[in-house]
């Protein structure tokens, strides 16, 4: 009898490690709060719709010598069928906190945003689609080398010719930095 309880309990353990495992669209997702302690969240509304990292392995935070960052995450839902990636990055100028302003027009600064919706072929980046347009900003609240931690928020519009434009809103990052 003993052994029948071990058995049922170790089973029902493994399903409810199976279940939480296997939740990967969230009916109802929300933004993961504005936090400063590397745990590794992304978040943003696109066109509307909360969207929330829910695999590190789709997360970039890239920040190498003092003068590059790349900081991405990663949208997949499969009930839904979502399939999307915000970036951006910053290059020749001193990463520090502050504010960053992005506008696709006046990119000497070498700022850049970019959207990717998968289902619909669609990348918005002006490396690959010239005719990609942005504007928008990233505020970085805490870049901590010591403990390898970036985060912040971030706002944008982005679009190219052929694909629907994209308002990126109340976008929030917490990240482990790769340095």
């Amino acid at each position: 009898m003993k052994k029948l309880s071990l058995i049922c309990l170790l089973s029902l353990s493994l399903l409810s490690v199976q279940c939480d495992f296997l939740k990967i669209d969230d009916p109802k997702p929300e933004l993961p709060p504005i936090t400063m302690t590397g745990q590794n969240t992304f978040g943003a509304i696109v066109n509307g719709d909360i969207r929330v990292n829910n695999d590190i392995i789709q997360l970039t935070a890239i920040h190498q010598v003092s003068n590059v960052l790349n900081i991405g995450g990663g949208f997949r839902y499969l009930k839904t069928g979502i399939d999307e990636r915000i970036s951006f990055s910053i290059s020749g100028e001193e990463i520090k906190v502050g504010v960053y302003n992005f506008n696709s027009e006046d990119n000497e600064k070498r700022r850049n945003f970019s959207f990717a919706n998968f289902n619909q072929g669609c990348l918005y980046d002006i490396v690959f689609e010239p005719d990609t347009k942005f504007d928008g900003k990233v505020e970085i609240l805490k870049l901590d080398l010591v403990n390898s931690i970036i985060s912040g928020t971030f706002e944008f519009t982005i679009s190219v010719d052929g694909c629907p434009d994209v308002s990126i809103d109340q976008g929030r990052f917490d990240l482990k930095l790769i340095n």
